[in-house]
């Protein structure tokens, strides 16, 4: 029978070594904030070129409630809660409502969850340094072993050097040291926009608690947009691109319109616009040798909707296990198994977004309007949940077609004896 050693994916080469005392982690967004918080190591450093925790706002902040718990959310943080998505296709007239039994996600506050994270790393005793910018990382022997060592500088002009036995990139997208590091992904960036908009009449109950989610050709062909209800009176409304024939801007306002119109209210916008680049494909190579990346650097992110806490969550409790007081090499499979796992979400993605953009193209409007009911509904996998909605839709047609034959033939049946 063939080792575990020999069947590993990953190669025993790519592998830290088994003995971390000191980690830097580049990068203080909730990538690099998590997976500090969860380490267990003598010294840890983190390095942020940002002024402070939470300081870029350009997430939505739709999670599971099993990520939130992974991700070390407090209950204060939650903003609100969902049981209903709704996918609306207007240029086919179509309407497909899934509803669970229970709450699937939530709408957490990310600014000051990466406060609290910041907060938590502190007191860990570690050294976190805001407004550092790292130039350079570099391979080096020290004490007879290998080593990395790590050079920044701060707001002020003051040079830091520090010295590790291994290196977490969790800078976020675009990464300055992933690929130089050896590690590596596929990725096709989409443009986000975003704005909270106020409503000028209360919504409904159901409307608060349901997701939406629509894809139109204004989008472009793999583009699409959102709303996210934050309470009775107040959206998240946003748009994904990849080639906006105008400024994006002015899709956006185009898309506050449907908003406005689908919800029959006026919009209110009372905050700045926020957003950034949301991703599309999956990492190749999360793991070489001393260097470990996570979050938007590997593009380890759900391709359906490029949200990248689930696989941050995963990563940061699984690199806490690797580089702990010993090197757990089977802890390894179960990180091959994630990235897998998101390489398999991308292409699935892929075939959505393209039969999407292939049916608004050639399609004729339907008008209709479906409701699937998924009991215990798994937000964090989109390529079930994809598939959950397809094969719910499969059976209802057979029932359906089963329903006009069973009728077909009681009528001849009638026929016959009259």
């Amino acid at each position: 029978m063939m080792n575990f050693r020999s069947r590993l994916e990953v190669p025993m080469k790519n592998l830290p070594p088994p003995d971390v005392q000191r980690v830097v982690v580049v990068g203080g967004g909730i990538a690099g904030l998590l997976t500090a918080v969860k380490l267990r190591v003598p010294e840890l450093t983190l390095f942020e070129r940002s002024s402070k925790a939470g300081a870029r706002r350009h997430c939505t902040g739709i999670i599971s409630l099993e990520t939130a718990k992974r991700c070390m959310v407090k209950p204060e943080l939650i903003l609100n809660s969902y049981d209903t998505l709704s996918f609306i296709i207007p240029r086919l007239g179509l309407n497909v409502v899934i509803r669970s039994d229970k709450v699937f996600a939530i709408k957490i506050d990310r600014e000051a969850h990466e406060e609290y994270l910041a907060t938590l790393v502190e007191n860990r005793g570690y050294r976190v340094l805001f407004g550092c910018s790292v130039n350079s990382i570099r391979f080096t022997k020290s004490r007879g072993s290998n080593s990395i060592v790590v050079y920044a500088t701060t707001a002020d002009g003051t040079r830091v050097e520090c010295e590790a036995d291994a290196v977490i990139i969790a800078e976020g997208y675009p990464s300055k040291f992933a690929k130089n590091l050896g590690l590596r992904s596929f990725c096709t960036p989409l443009l986000g926009l975003q704005r909270v908009v106020f409503t000028a009449r209360r919504l409904s109950k159901e409307c608060v608690s349901t997701l939406y989610i629509v894809f139109d050709k204004m989008f472009g062909r793999e583009g699409f947009g959102w709303i996210v209800p934050l309470d009775e009176r107040k959206l998240i409304v946003g748009i994904a691109t990849r080639y906006p024939g105008k400024d994006i801007r002015v899709l956006l306002n185009e898309f506050l319109h449907f908003t406005a119109k689908k919800f029959d209210t006026l919009l209110v916008s009372k905050s700045r616009d926020f957003g950034g680049a949301i991703l599309r494909g999956y990492p190749k190579r999360v793991l070489y040798g001393y260097v470990l990346g996570i979050g938007d650097a590997i593009t380890s992110v759900k391709s359906v909707s490029g949200g990248g806490l689930y696989a941050i969550s995963w990563l940061a409790e699984l690199y806490s296990a690797i580089l702990g007081d010993s090197m757990k090499l089977e802890l390894v499979k179960y990180v091959e198994r994630l990235r897998r796992e998101l390489q398999v979400q991308y292409y699935i993605a892929k075939l959505l977004y393209n039969s999407l953009g292939l049916l608004m193209s050639v399609g004729t409007p339907m008008n209709t309007h479906i409701e699937v009911f998924i009991k215990d509904l798994d937000y964090d996998r989109h390529e079930y949940l994809v598939l959950s909605v397809f094969t719910s839709r499969i059976a209802m047609m057979r029932t359906i077609g089963a329903e006009k034959v069973m009728r077909r033939r009681s009528t001849e049946l009638g026929s016959a004896r009259t």
